[in-house]
């Protein structure tokens, strides 16, 4: 290692510039110094899923708050918060990797409506205000990806926590509880109770039947209102269909409720639906994004 490597590294990387390190420190950790700086780069270049190290622990140098010394300790890598902040991650990990300012680059903004949501996306990472809203957009024109790169930019910037459920897996994931442990289908509702950030994914897909929508998710919503702690809904259906899809699914007959009172559960699951997405509605269509990427 030179020392304009050395001195690059003290200059440049600002978590050492931020030590204020005087020239004997500096002397002293320069090997360390571009050992932590070299990690970090390596770390950077790898997949979002995977760190240099496999406990997700990286080194660093801090100055002692007691002492004023320069000391070495482990930090915990900055891909660890995606790990740990999704409290449900019903995605594969490849997408740990999106954010909004890549999104443009794999998925490219075609539509001023898009356009515009990416801009109330981004005043919501940057002010740290979660907002509810429904977005809905024909298949595959990257409404998945859209919200998926929003969650990862609000939990690494602003340390924020996710429950991202996609609906049918959902479904059938706590069908399968019944059958051991039900333990875990209470941890999945407390989950997306207490999460700063509730995405519904696929939501009024037509397996995704009455049972879970009266029993699973009007708990989860009434508890969020309460809080009021907003959802973001993605769906093929705009609001007044999805509205109607589950009138029409949910007063199906159910030998355990009368007709009057699953009337009066629905009214609740709508009303408290539109509550939590503040009324609000994004939508844009357009050609698959999949399909075009997939064709290049």
């Amino acid at each position: 290692m030179t020392k304009k490597q050395t001195k690059d590294v003290f200059e440049e990387y600002e978590p050492f510039k931020a030590l204020k390190l005087t020239a004997e420190e500096k002397k002293q950790y320069k090997d360390v110094a571009m050992q932590i700086y070299m990690n970090e780069a390596a770390c950077a270049a790898l997949p979002a899923e995977k760190c240099t190290s496999g406990s997700f622990l990286h080194m660093c140098l801090v100055r002692d708050e007691d002492t004023g010394k320069i000391v070495l300790k482990t930090k915990s890598c900055p891909k660890k918060k995606l790990q740990d902040n999704y409290l449900i991650r019903q995605f594969s990990d490849n997408k740990l990797g999106l954010s909004l300012t890549n999104n443009k680059q794999d998925y490219p903004i075609v539509d001023v409506r898009e356009e515009k949501l990416n801009q109330i996306l981004t005043d919501s990472i940057k002010e740290n205000k979660i907002i509810g809203f429904c977005l809905q957009g024909t298949v595959g024109v990257g409404k998945t990806y859209k919200i998926i790169s929003y969650c990862n930019d609000m939990i690494l910037k602003n340390n924020r926590s996710v429950a991202y459920l996609f609906l049918p897996e959902a479904v059938r994931q706590m069908k399968d509880n019944f059958s051991g442990d039900n333990l875990l289908n209470k941890r999945i509702i407390d989950n997306c109770c207490t999460a700063d950030i509730l995405v519904l994914d696929d939501f009024g897909a037509e397996y995704t039947n009455a049972w879970f929508y009266l029993n699973v998710m009007l708990v989860i919503l009434n508890y969020r209102c309460e809080q009021e702690k907003p959802v973001i809904v993605i769906s093929n259906l705009k609001i007044n269909k999805l509205i109607q899809m589950l009138k029409k699914n949910l007063t199906t007959k159910d030998g355990k409720l009368d007709l009057e009172t699953k009337n009066i559960m629905i009214a609740r699951l709508i009303d408290r639906l539109a509550m939590l997405v503040d009324n609000t509605e994004y939508s844009y269509e357009g050609p698959s994004k999949r399909l075009k990427k997939k064709a290049h």
